[in-house]
């Protein structure tokens, strides 16, 4: 199954059909991608060798507030924000990174109804 950010934006996630069974029914149809910030990982990847289900982002800006960093990202079409607990490395703002979601904690919502389809 293949998830792709609508608009202009640089999210693609491909899903293994045996993990969402229920998502070949809806095969076309729109629906949500749902993740927590905390279920959102920056990670490093070598140019040329980026891990399957990672994606390019812009830094907006950064917050830290005591033991967590929130990241504000741009995917081209949509902001979105990632946390995690906060460390002495930090991504600095005006920077490409990647990101992944964590799959095994990812939802998906039915676009017209925003009922749940699916959840890990």
């Amino acid at each position: 199954v293949l998830f792709r950010e609508s608009g202009e934006g640089t999210i693609e996630a491909r899903l293994p059909i045996a993990d969402f069974p229920a998502l070949a029914e809806r095969n076309g149809q729109e629906i949500t991608l749902g993740v927590r910030p905390e279920d959102i990982g920056i990670i490093q990847a070598a140019k040329g060798a980026e891990p399957e289900n990672s994606f390019p982002v812009l830094v907006d800006f950064i917050e830290t507030a005591g033991a967590e960093t929130t990241f504000h990202l741009q995917t081209g079409a949509h902001s979105i924000v990632a946390r995690r607990l906060a460390s002495a490395e930090s991504e600095p703002a005006g920077r490409r990174v990647r990101c992944q979601f964590d799959l095994n904690r990812i939802q998906f919502f039915d676009s017209g109804t925003g009922q749940r389809v699916v959840e890990r």
